[in-house]
Formats: structure tokens, sequence, C-alpha cells
């Protein structure tokens, strides 16, 4: 027995060698790589999410993912708005290692009871299974033309946790903001803003807090993936997010708050139409 303990050693770390080109593969796949030491957020998609088998009632603040025991080398997603990663599958005294922020994605490595070994970042431990998605769906929002996002609605919720709460808005009556839907964007392709310390930060008046910050250009000409900011007549601000610019001027947008409160919203713009709003194009790059 001597010699073949040896030969199943080898045998194991040519498997978990094999096993980890294998993660870094699936990683890849998934658009994630590594910079400073954190996991940027997989891209965004241009069109909504597709929908999860499990719907939950409106009224939920964040879904709860369908029951399902997944093996090794599952990625899934942080549930919680700070999922606690412990030192051993139980939750004793001071056991939390780290917490996991919404959204992030996580790699399971093994089901033990109600827990899950996982690994994220330079971390690895247990994480309760009931605070782990394994739909994007199930922790990102699906925007639908016309709806209303109201301050209860899953999407509000949704997009609340993965900016942090910026402007400070989980305990209010507001229903979804345009500032707070175009935060998202950006950070669904990993870029979140670094806001210097001038408060309130009002749709109008974006351009003129981040004129000058490292990392933003201010511009009077649309760039798919900028921010278009204006003034409307009743001298209340809008954002939106540029999802493209045509050969003849036209922009497409989307929005939140537009029309009405709440509201999602899609439109495309002709040159005219956007030059009458005035408006400027916001680039934030990191």
């Amino acid at each position: 027995m001597t010699g073949v303990i040896p030969v199943i050693d080898t045998a194991y770390d040519l498997v978990m060698t094999i096993s980890t080109r294998f993660v870094r593969s699936v990683f890849a796949a998934y658009g994630i790589t590594e910079e400073g030491g954190r996991r940027l957020y997989i891209p965004e998609r241009t069109s909504a999410i597709a929908p999860v088998e499990q719907r939950t009632d409106r009224r939920s603040a964040i879904v709860t993912p369908r029951a399902a025991i997944h093996g090794k080398h599952t990625v899934m997603y942080a549930l919680a708005h700070e999922t606690p990663l412990y030192k051993d599958p139980t939750i004793g005294f001071d056991s939390c290692i780290a917490k996991i922020p919404y959204g992030e994605l996580v790699l399971v490595m093994e089901p033990q009871g109600r827990f899950y070994r996982v690994v994220w970042e330079n971390y690895e431990g247990w994480v309760l299974k009931d605070n782990l998605a394994d739909r994007a769906g199930t922790v990102y929002p699906e925007f639908v033309q016309g709806e209303e996002n109201s301050v209860d609605h899953p999407n509000t919720a949704h997009v609340r946790a993965l900016i942090n709460d910026t402007f400070g808005l989980g305990q209010s009556e507001f229903p979804l903001q345009a500032g707070e839907y175009v935060l998202y964007r950006l950070m669904r392709r990993g870029i979140r803003i670094q806001w210097p310390e001038t408060r309130p930060r009002t749709p109008g008046s974006w351009h003129t807090i981040l004129r000058g910050l490292s990392g933003v250009y201010i511009s009077v000409l649309p760039k798919q993936g900028t921010i278009i900011e204006y003034t409307e007549e009743n001298d209340i601000g809008h954002l939106a997010y540029v999802e493209a610019v045509f050969p003849d001027g036209t922009v497409t947008i989307s929005e939140a708050n537009y029309p009405h409160a709440g509201i999602y919203n899609e439109r495309s713009l002709s040159k005219e139409m956007w030059r009458s709003l005035r408006p400027v194009f916001i680039e934030v790059t990191a």
C-alpha cells in the first residue's frame, strides 16, 4: 500500500491542476478578470436578461433562488447584501472571515449540509446555500419597457444593492431614479465613479461635479456607453445611458424614471432632437 499512496497523491495533484485550469477557463468564458485583486463584474448584455423559471411577488425585495444542490466547480452569485463567508460549515462566535458583496461571483467547491464551500477572491470558506443564486436573473434586474420600478419592485432593490445604495434611497419611498440606473449600467461594465465629496449629486449637475476627475471626459458629442445629461424646460435634470450612436447622428438611449416616476424606457433621438436638449455627454473610463 505504501507504493500506492504516492501514486494516488500524484493523480490527485494532476486532477486538481486540470480542475484549476478548467475553472480559469470558465471564468474567462464569463469575461471575469482580475484587477487589483478584485474580480470584475461580468460584461452587460445589450438586451434584458432572460426571465428565470421562478418569479417572486413584486413586493418582495430580493428574489429567492430555486432550491438546488450543486456539485464541484459551479459558478454562483452572492444573493445577500453582504453574504457572510465562514471559516467552517457552521455559524460560531466571530467565525465570519469575509463579507461577499451582492452579485459577486463565487466558485462552489462542494456542498455540505446547509453550506457550500466556496472560493472568492483570495478567500476560501463556507456560505449558507440560501445566500447563493444559480442564475443571473435572480440577482440582476429584468427591465421591461414601460414598466414602473417602484420602491418595492425587485428591480429597484437589485439595483440599489448592486450600486451599494450610492444615493441612500434604500429606506426612502422613491422609485428607481435615473442616476441609479446609469450607475448600474456602468457597474455592469466594471466601472464605478469615484465621487468627490460634493453633494447633492442631482441629475443636471453631474458634469459639473465630475469635471476634471481622472478617467472622466465631458463632451458635446455622443458616444456609445456614455451618459447623456440635460436639463428639461422645468429645470429638472435628467440622465440616461447611450446604447448606440448611428452614422446619421441618431442615438438610442435607455433610462429610468422617464417619462414618469420609476418607468423604464428606451427611445431613439435623431440628431436634431438630442441637439435641441442641449445635452452633455459624460464618459467614465475608470
